[in-house]
């Protein structure tokens, strides 16, 4: 089923590759894709994706494992507060590459461990080849392991007690991650060449704009900002900007306001449990998840 799965994906793929003159490379292909791929041409192919695969393949793994019903139901509650957690604390500094191999899963208790960091504070929207525009995984798979829980519920829940813990607590995350104004990262500072160099900008001072304007993007999630808004401010300082996907790439983010809380969401969320609403629809939308680099496997 993933492999069939998987071919969808490239099939996909390839159907709009030839409507752009030389998107002879997997980046153009993707990029052919998102500029021509209707909305309702995207979730068909997600649904096809999905018809392909059990949808409850990691509910039934656990459930093996379990000793008993009540420790089944034991480790699927750790699962929820700690998928609830991982996704809002993640968001906050900007992870991301969250395919399945950077996901542990405690057979004991059942609490989900992100992995391998790499991409963090956006780079993974600015400077993957095919941008990430989710803010976090919460694919299928995930969700139905809660089932017959309202999964949606039980995560929005924790997430809005999570977020709401940093927010108020927002000038002590913010006072330390200071260090990265004052001694940047390495990687920091060669990525800040490159998108200068793109960009046309100039090298200007990059050890002192590039950390800065990660920090004010995580002072903007910590102040309730519309995440649709954060990943379009970021799609327009990344290496795609100018770029002829771009326009489609901020309608994509945005969303339909007949479908998408986010897109009937102003610039800056009413409250915490709003602004994990259009979190999780960003996460859950198969117009995001349908354009995603094969090799995240949303369809799992």
């Amino acid at each position: 089923g993933k492999i069939e799965a998987a071919g969808e994906h490239s099939k996909f793929i390839e159907k709009f590759a030839a409507k752009i003159k030389g998107a002879n490379n997997l980046q153009a292909q993707y990029h052919a894709m998102i500029q021509h791929a209707s909305r309702d041409q995207t979730l068909k192919k997600v649904q096809d994706q999905y018809s392909k695969i059990p949808r409850n393949l990691l509910q039934l793994g656990i459930s093996s494992l379990a000793s008993s019903p009540e420790a089944f139901l034991f480790i699927r509650n750790q699962f929820a507060r700690s998928l609830a957690t991982f996704c809002i604390c993640s968001n906050i500094i900007g992870i991301g590459d969250r395919h399945l191999d950077n996901f542990l899963m405690s057979q004991t208790d059942g609490r989900l461990i992100g992995i391998d960091f790499g991409h963090a504070f956006g780079t993974a929207t600015q400077f993957l080849p095919i941008p990430e525009l989710m803010p976090f995984r919460l694919t299928r798979q995930f969700t139905q392991f809660l089932q017959p829980l309202d999964a949606e519920g039980l995560l929005n829940h924790n997430m809005v007690h999570t977020l709401t813990a940093m927010r108020n607590n927002k000038e002590i995350l913010l006072n330390t991650m200071d260090v990265f104004i004052k001694e940047p990262l390495l990687d920091w500072q060669k990525l800040a060449l490159r998108l200068a160099k793109e960009q046309g900008k100039g090298k200007g001072d990059v050890n002192s704009w590039f950390p800065q304007k990660k920090i004010e993007i995580v002072k903007k999630k910590l102040n309730g900002i519309n995440p649709a808004y954060i990943t379009s401010l970021e799609i327009k300082e990344s290496t795609h900007a100018g770029k002829d996907s771009e326009k489609s790439l901020h309608t994509i983010i945005h969303g339909d306001p007949k479908h998408n809380i986010r897109a009937r969401v102003k610039e800056k969320c009413e409250s915490v449990k709003e602004q994990v609403e259009c979190l999780v629809d960003m996460a859950t939308d198969g117009n995001i998840l349908g354009r995603t680099w094969g090799g995240w496997a949303p369809w799992i």
